[in-house]
């Protein structure tokens, strides 16, 4: 989180519209850690459009963008 922070992504919305240019910028170079982080991303957008459809064998996400920036604010800046 801190080399997120050190690119003023300090917001989950900030991080939503992160671009796969940016992540080398950021320090994200290893390419299956790209992968990994925008699909993420990616999710994290679905969910938001109300797209995400969760996995039948799984227990469903409860939680909403609202609650992570909540989340987030407490973790992501402390770091």
């Amino acid at each position: 989180m801190p080399l997120l922070n050190k690119q003023n992504y300090r917001q989950l919305t900030d991080v939503l519209n992160i671009a796969w240019e940016d992540l080398e910028d950021i320090g994200i170079t290893r390419l299956g850690h790209q992968k990994r982080f925008m699909l993420g991303i990616k999710r994290l957008n679905d969910i938001e459009k109300g797209l995400y459809q969760p996995n039948p064998n799984k227990q469903p996400m409860k939680l909403t963008i609202e609650q992570c920036n909540s989340l987030e604010n407490k973790d992501f800046n402390q770091k």
